[in-house]
Formats: C-alpha cells, structure tokens, sequence
C-alpha cells in the first residue's frame, strides 16, 4: 500500500483526505508509471516552473546521486489540464473504490513541530505527504531534491519520499496560475469577486478586455503561499507587489525574484487611494506622499512610462481597474483587512487562499485548494483525477 499524509498544524478540520479519496478516477488506468517521480500530466499547453525569473535563485536544481530518468518539475496546470475527464465514464463501481482504499491511503499528521512531523512520516513508512502552514518553509531543510518553483520560493507543499530521496514540489504555485488564467478576462459575467453581477457600461469602458502585462497584482503575506502566489503572478506577467508585516522578509524575498516590496504602510495609502482618489492617498506628484508614480524609488504601481502611471485623471488606466489583490494571510490584517472589506469589488480583483474565516472570496479559496489538490493527486499517484467528485467535496 502507498501511504500519504497532510502535515501541519492546526489540520483536524482539513479537507485534503476527502479530497484526494474523491479524486480517484472512474477509470482507473494510471496515466504514468507510478515509480517514476514526475508530473504526469504535462502536455504542449501545461504551466512549466522553468517559466521562472533567471536569477540564481531559480535555477533548476538536481541532486548528483539521484537517477537521470527522474523528472523534477512542477508542470501540469493548464487550459486543458484541469478539467473533469471522467464525465464520459461509468460510475466507480464499490469493487474498484475498495481495492483503490487498499491500494492508497491518505492520513492527517499533527504534529507541534516539522521534526515531529517528519521522524512521525520516516517512522510509518510514508511515500509523500501534503504541506500546511506553518511547515511550507521549514520542510525544505528536510530536501535534497527541489524542483525549480521550490528552488526559488524556498517553500513547498508537497513531498515524495523515493528511497534516500525527498523531492519536494509546489502546487500552490500551479493552482494560482491557473486562477490568474482563469480571471484575466474582465467582462460582465466573469468578475472575480463577484462572478454573476453585470457591470454597468461606463465600467466596461475602463476595463480592459483581457489584463495584460501592465498590470499590478498586490500580494498580502510572504509566507508559504505569499511566496507562491507572488512568483505565480510574476510569471504570468503581471507587475507584482508583496507587503509583509515584517517588511525585512519580503524585501528579501522580492529581491530574489525580481519583484517589488512595499512597506504595509505604503500598501495601506495605496488601497485606501482605490477608495477615495481625492483623498491625500490619491496618486499625485509629491514624491514623499507618492505610491504611484513612476518618478519615485517608492513607485508601487508602474514602473514604465507616465502614460501608465496611475492617474484619477485617466480613467482607462486608473489602477483601481487593473489591481489584483492576492490575500494570504491566515488571519485578518487589523491595517489592510477593513480596507479590502470597503473596496468595491467591482474596481479590485481578489484571491485569497483561505476558504475558511477570514473569508474575503471564499470561492477563490475553494477553488485554490481544488487545484492544488488535483496536482497533488497526480503527482502522488500517476493518475488522472475526477475532477467531478473533488468538486462535490468542497461545494464548487
């Protein structure tokens, strides 16, 4: 039997087990051999980690012990790789859901430290396991084969464990990809905050038809998935911004990724502006009040020419119309939280990667952990999931 596990901390409410039993295909022929440690799912169209910036930081990394046939990527979301293939299928029959339960199991893991939570993993015999907080970071003391996403992000949240290996691979990064592809078009029926609310005409005017490479995404948090999430965007070309409370990680971690950091400070004048554009927050020439403008070190908008710099006065290039924000964090910021809660969602696009409280988007969280989970699937099992039967879990 394969086993696997979900570690971190608090987990005893976590859906990820039911999530992966459900997954199990109504056709159960593997689309991979299961002893090999790859994506399976790759195809001419899939989201490669080899997207990432050429920094240093983000070379491919491999370990000079482990086998050369063994493929270390992060590759498998995609248009066409997501998506329910099992619809043409007969239903699973209670013959083949019991002989997949023998075959595969899926467990909790709590435990208070990532020590604990990996001698607990090494001593019941496990093949691989899911990351939560507050491990994603801490597990990469524990591998020596990183893909290149983990490399980078120095953060993972998902292992596989093959002999003296532990190749460690990130599906959160895959799974806001997806959801940045998803959400790119602005139109009347497809609002990310709000997917069945028609725009009025004047607010189609100022939205683009499709978000293109001048726009800002705002990520909240810098760990784990802040991380993730940040690289996500930046490679889907998105100009990104971090802010993190403590303002040393995330400049450290935007350096390594070519990205910018802003303090919460200027992240806080920078929505509040979104509110009231004639506020002293709004977009102006003083470069001490300035978060936007492009003649400032502290530009935390646009960095090119002053025809998209951000202006009340242009309203078809007002960043309150091409802003993204990406919330990571587990618990509500008492300085950013009650200004995203007064933004119109209609003028701000939102991510968070909680489905739980705080619930800004609860749908954009649900569908977070539906896609990682379906990487994670293939990654752990070599087989295409039922995308039908996760979405059946979480309610989507």
């Amino acid at each position: 039997m394969k086993k696997f596990a979900l570690i971190g901390n608090p987990i005893q409410h976590s859906l990820s087990p039911a999530l992966f039993y459900a997954a199990y295909p109504q056709t159960s022929s593997p689309i991979s051999p299961n002893s090999s440690v790859s994506d399976p799912s790759s195809s001419n169209t899939s989201i490669s980690d080899t997207s990432t910036s050429s920094t240093s930081s983000s070379s491919t990394s491999s370990s000079s012990t482990s086998s050369s046939s063994t493929s270390i990527s992060d590759t498998s979301a995609s248009s066409t790789s997501i998506s329910d293939t099992s619809a043409s299928s007969t239903s699973i029959s209670e013959r083949s859901a019991s002989e997949f339960a023998e075959q595969m199991s899926y467990e909790l893991v709590q435990e208070e430290s990532i020590e604990e939570s990996m001698k607990r993993l090494k001593q019941g015999g496990y093949n691989g396991c899911n990351v939560t907080a507050p491990f994603k970071e801490d597990a990469m003391c524990y591998v020596t084969d990183p893909s290149t996403v983990c490399k980078a992000l120095q953060a993972t949240n998902l292992l596989l464990f093959k002999e003296d290996h532990t190749y460690a691979f990130n599906t959160d990064y895959l799974a806001v990809r997806r959801l940045l592809q998803e959400n790119q078009k602005c139109d009347t029926k497809h609002h990310l905050a709000h997917p069945t609310e028609t725009l009025s005409e004047s607010e189609c005017s100022q939205c683009p038809e499709n978000w293109d490479t001048g726009n800002t995404v705002l990520v909240i948090g810098c760990g784990g998935a802040g991380k993730a999430a940040a690289l996500a965007a930046k490679d889907e070309g998105f100009n990104t911004l971090i802010t993190n409370r403590t303002e040393e990680k995330a400049a450290a971690f935007a350096k390594s990724i070519d990205i910018k950091a802003i303090s919460q400070k200027e992240a806080h004048s920078f929505l509040s502006s979104l509110i009231d554009p004639q506020s002293n927050h709004s977009c102006n020439s003083n470069p001490e009040t300035n978060s936007c403008s492009t003649k400032t070190e502290t530009n935390s908008c646009s960095t090119k020419t002053e025809t998209n710099s951000c202006s009340t006065k242009t309203e078809t290039n007002s960043c309150s119309n091409r802003l993204l924000v990406i919330y990571t964090l587990p618990q509500k910021d008492e300085l950013l939280y009650p200004l995203l809660l007064n933004l119109s969602t209609r003028l701000i696009g939102l991510i968070e990667a909680n489905y739980k409280n705080p619930c800004l988007n609860p749908t954009s969280g649900r569908k977070w952990l539906l896609y990682q989970a379906v990487e994670s699937f293939r990654l752990m099992t070599g087989m295409e999931p039922s995308l039908a039967s996760m979405k059946e879990v979480i309610t989507l």
